[in-house]
C-alpha cells in the first residue's frame, strides 16, 4: 500500500477536521470471470476499485463492472507496467494492488483503514492473501502454486500484496 503525493498533500479541512484518507484498489486481471466479482466485493470498503482487464476473452469485464469496479481494458505490457497504469488511474490518497485471486478479509480491511488513517510509513507490504487452496495445487516438494490467469501455467503463490501511499 502506498500513499499518493497530492498538491499540498491535500487532505482538505472539513468542519475543522482533516478528511479521512482515501483508498483505491487496483486489480490486474485476464480471463478471471470466475473469481473477479468475489475479489472486487472483498474490497468494497475502498473508495475506488479499478480493474485493469488485459483483453480477456471471457466475461471478466462485464462481471467486474457489475460488481462495482471501474474497468479499463488494456493490452498486457508486463506486470510492473500494468500496475503503474493502475496507479496512474487511481484518484485516492493510497493505492492497494491485488491480483484477481486475492481477497481482503473484514479484519484486514479494518487494519488497512487504521494504517492509512494513522500512517507510520509511506508504504506497506501485506502477507499473501490468496483466496483459498481451492484454486491452487501443491507440488511434490510441498510448494503451493496457483494457475496464471494470463497463460494458465502454474506459478508460485504470491508471497505479498502491496499497498502504498502515492
Amino acid at each position: 500500500m502506498e500513499r499518493r503525493e497530492r498538491k499540498g498533500d491535500a487532505r482538505i479541512m472539513e468542519n475543522h477536521r482533516m478528511s479521512r484518507p482515501t483508498l483505491s484498489v487496483v486489480i490486474a486481471a485476464r480471463n478471471e470471470a470466475h473469481q473477479i466479482a468475489e475479489c472486487v466485493r472483498s474490497v468494497s470498503f475502498a473508495d475506488e476499485v479499478i480493474v485493469l482487464d488485459s483483453s480477456s476473452t471471457d466475461a471478466t469485464e462485464a462481471v467486474a463492472r457489475e460488481a462495482g469496479a471501474k474497468v479499463h481494458v488494456t493490452d498486457w505490457p508486463g506486470y510492473g507496467r500494468q500496475q503503474q497504469r493502475g496507479i496512474g488511474l487511481a484518484t485516492s490518497d493510497w493505492v492497494m494492488s491485488l491480483d484477481a485471486d486475492e481477497r481482503v478479509s473484514e479484519e484486514l480491511a479494518r487494519e488497512v483503514r487504521a494504517a492509512i488513517e494513522n500512517p507510520v510509513a509511506d508504504g506497506y507490504r501485506l502477507p499473501g492473501i490468496r483466496a483459498s487452496a481451492a484454486n491452487s495445487s501443491t507440488t511434490a516438494d510441498g510448494a503451493r502454486t496457483t494457475p496464471c490467469g494470463w497463460c494458465g501455467a502454474s506459478a508460485p503463490a504470491s508471497p505479498t500484496t502491496s499497498c502504498m501511499r502515492t
